[in-house]
């Protein structure tokens, strides 16, 4: 993971990466997401450079310099209740984030995503998925906007049950990683609520469950054992679980409404 903090952009003016951007006195930040994945959860790690506002616009967020357009590559935001979307196409020689209708079938479900009005704003401290039809061969993902100290808003979850999850994304608002079981984070936190954090290739690399105040999950090889010549993997449950900088996890709902204050 890479991650700049840079006080005069203007600095940059031959980067292609900020050539829409200048100029500007504000402290920017730009942050690279190592991905190989078809579908990468991002964070809204920023807010919109030159405003103070506690969110910024999609078209301002994912940069697309460094992707390719007109081939499928899309956004896809989910706000509790609906998904929108908006597709990389080329309007007059300049790629762009175009909001767009489309039905997204996974697993075997069809969703339809709708178009926002080319001004949304997504909130520091959530997520969407970016989606590359090739992988990274689409191009590579890079975050983008102004970087502030204040913490953004605190939201709640949405409630869901046993027999009908709800389904949160959540994205780490910081350039580092930031560990669920930071004080404070979340609160009341449902017993049978799950947080589900992708590696990098996309696929559930962890499912982290609740059990006494912690997040953590079951980990396969948590510690190892000399026996003899050899080594052997003991499993148990793994506590130390972090959301990666510049990514977002699912937070499941199975009965709680957990608030969420980074």
């Amino acid at each position: 993971m890479k991650f700049r903090s840079i006080l005069c952009v203007a600095a940059f003016a031959a980067t292609s990466l900020f050539a829409d951007d200048l100029p500007t006195t504000d402290t920017v930040g730009w942050l690279k997401v190592d991905s190989t994945a078809v579908s990468t959860i991002v964070s809204v790690p920023w807010i919109q450079v030159g405003t103070t506002a506690g969110s910024v616009q999609v078209a301002k967020l994912v940069k697309t310099d460094s992707l390719k357009a007109d081939g499928g590559v899309m956004l896809y935001y989910y706000d509790g209740t609906a998904y929108k979307a908006w597709a990389l196409q080329t309007v007059e020689n300049v790629k762009t984030w175009v909001p767009a209708s489309t039905t997204i079938s996974s697993n075997g479900k069809s969703i339809t995503a709708t178009a926002p009005t080319a001004d949304f704003p997504l909130p520091r401290g959530k997520a969407l998925f970016v989606y590359r039809p090739n992988g990274e061969a689409d191009g590579y993902i890079y975050l983008y906007g102004k970087y502030t100290e204040t913490s953004p808003a605190s939201f709640t979850t949405a409630t869901g049950s046993a027999d009908a999850p709800a389904y949160t994304l959540i994205g780490n608002p910081s350039a580092e990683a930031v560990s669920l079981n930071k004080s404070g984070l979340f609160t009341n936190v449902g017993g049978n609520d799950k947080i589900m954090i992708p590696g990098a290739s996309g696929a559930l690399e962890k499912e982290c469950t609740y059990e006494n105040d912690e997040w953590g999950w079951w980990n396969p090889a948590l510690s190892t054992l000399k026996v003899g010549s050899k080594t052997i993997k003991k499993p148990g449950r793994d506590t130390n679980v972090s959301i990666p900088a510049g990514r977002g996890v699912w937070y499941v709902s199975r009965g709680g409404t957990a608030t969420v204050q980074f």
